[in-house]
C-alpha cells in the first residue's frame, strides 16, 4: 500500500469522527457550489448507526455528490445533520427547509417524539420517522396497504407463503414453514403468488422493482431465481447473468404493466407519504401484487450485479451509470419540492 494511500486513510478515520468530517468527506467531490440566492434547504439527517449509507439503503459517497449538484443547480441549498441537536440547528431560519432522513426502515433509534416535534419545523420531510417502523411491520403495512386500495398477497390462517412480521436483518421469506421455537404471531403468513416464467426451458420466480421518488418511478426493473433453487424469495444477487432472460422479463413483465405501475406508485405514495422508496412487486398473469415497500435510495447492489453484462440490458439502461442514476433521482426530488413550495403559496 502506498504512503499517500495510507495517509489518506488515516486523515479519512479522523474526519470520520467528527460531523463536519463526515460532511467533508461525502461533499468532497461535488462540483457546484451553494447557490447565492437559494430558494429552499435541503437537510440529509443521517442520525443512526448505519449513518450516511442507512444500512445499505444507499452507497451515499457514490450517490450524494451528483444528487447535490443538481439541487444545487436548481437553487437548492444542502446541509447535513448527524444528530438531533444539530437537525434543529439546520432547520431554523426562514428560509423553506426539506428533510431527507436516512435510516433503515427496522432501525427505530430514530423514532421519537423529539425528531416528530422537529420535522414540524420542515415544509416537508421525505422517509418519516414514523414512516420506517411502519414500513417494518408487515402486518401492519399489510392492512395499510390494502385500506389505500393496493393489491396484496390475501393473508391466511394456517397455509400459505410465510415471511417474518418484523424486521430485515434475518431473511424475512421464509417459503411455508415458521421455524421451530418461534412465535406464529411473529410471522405472517399469505398466499403463495405464482411469479414462475419460463425462458429457454427453464423457469424461474421472478419480481418487478419500482425505484421510486413518492409516486414518480424512476425505474421498474425485473429480478429472477431459478425455480431448482427451491426458493422463492428473489433478491438481486439470485438474477441470473443472462441478458437476453432479463430482456424478456423486461419486454413481458415491465413494459405491458408501466401504467399500472405508475397508478400502483401513486397509491403507494398515498400510503406512505414523502420518501424514497423501493416497492417490491409480484405478477400472477394479470394479476399484481404489492409484496412490501422499503426505503431505497439507490439499488446499487442490483446494478453492480448486472455491471458485467449492462452494455447487453439495454431495458436496464437507467440504473447505469450510478451518477446519471442519481441526476434522474435529483430531478424528481426538485419537482416534488418545487411543487410543494408552489402548493405552500
Amino acid at each position: 500500500m502506498k504512503p499517500t494511500h495510507l495517509a489518506n486513510r488515516a486523515f479519512e478515520r479522523i474526519a470520520e469522527k467528527t460531523s463536519i468530517g463526515r460532511t467533508y468527506l461525502l461533499m468532497r467531490h461535488t462540483r457546484v457550489a451553494q447557490p447565492k440566492k437559494p430558494v429552499a434547504k435541503v437537510v440529509i439527517s443521517a442520525m443512526t448507526e448505519g449513518g450516511a449509507n442507512a444500512n445499505g439503503k444507499v452507497k451515499a459517497d457514490l450517490f450524494f455528490p451528483p444528487f447535490c449538484d443538481e439541487l444545487r443547480r436548481n437553487g437548492f441549498k444542502i446541509e447535513w445533520a448527524w444528530s438531533k441537536k444539530e437537525l434543529a440547528r439546520r432547520l431554523a431560519g426562514n428560509l423553506p427547509a426539506f428533510i431527507i432522513h436516512l435510516y433503515g426502515e427496522d432501525n427505530v433509534q430514530i423514532l421519537d417524539e423529539d425528531i416528530q416535534q422537529i420535522e414540524k419545523m420542515a415544509v416537508a420531510t421525505f422517509n418519516r420517522a414514523e414512516t420506517g417502523p411502519l414500513l417494518a411491520d408487515k402486518i401492519a403495512s399489510q392492512k395499510i396497504l390494502s385500506d389505500a386500495g393496493v393489491n396484496v398477497p390475501p393473508v391466511t390462517t394456517n397455509s400459505g407463503h410465510v415471511r417474518r412480521r418484523l424486521g430485515s436483518k434475518k431473511s424475512t421469506d421464509l417459503g411455508g414453514q415458521v421455524p421451530a421455537n418461534e412465535k406464529e404471531e411473529n410471522f405472517i403468513r399469505t398466499r403463495f403468488i405464482d411469479t414462475r416464467v419460463n425462458f429457454n426451458g427453464k423457469s424461474y420466480y421472478t419480481t418487478i422493482r419500482l425505484i421510486c421518488v413518492d409516486e414518480i418511478v424512476l425505474h421498474a426493473y425485473p429480478r429472477a431465481r431459478d425455480v431448482d433453487d427451491g426458493n422463492p424469495d428473489v433478491h438481486a444477487g439470485n438474477t441470473p447473468l443472462d441478458a437476453d432472460l432479463i430482456e424478456y422479463l423486461h419486454t413481458t413483465l415491465v413494459t405491458p404493466f408501466e401504467e399500472e405501475f405508475r397508478s400502483i406508485a401513486q397509491k403507494l405514495f398515498s400510503a406512505w407519504g414523502h420518501g424514497f422508496f423501493a416497492h417490491d412487486l409480484l405478477i400472477e398473469g394479470r394479476d399484481v401484487f404489492v409484496c412490501e415497500s422499503g426505503f431505497k435510495i439507490d439499488d446499487l447492489n442490483y446494478s453492480n450485479h448486472l455491471g458485467p453484462i449492462s452494455n447487453k440490458i439495454p431495458s436496464q439502461a437507467p440504473l447505469f451509470p450510478i451518477e446519471e442514476f442519481s441526476r434522474k433521482s435529483a430531478e424528481a426530488f426538485v419537482t416534488k419540492c418545487a411543487s410543494i413550495l408552489q402548493d405552500k403559496h
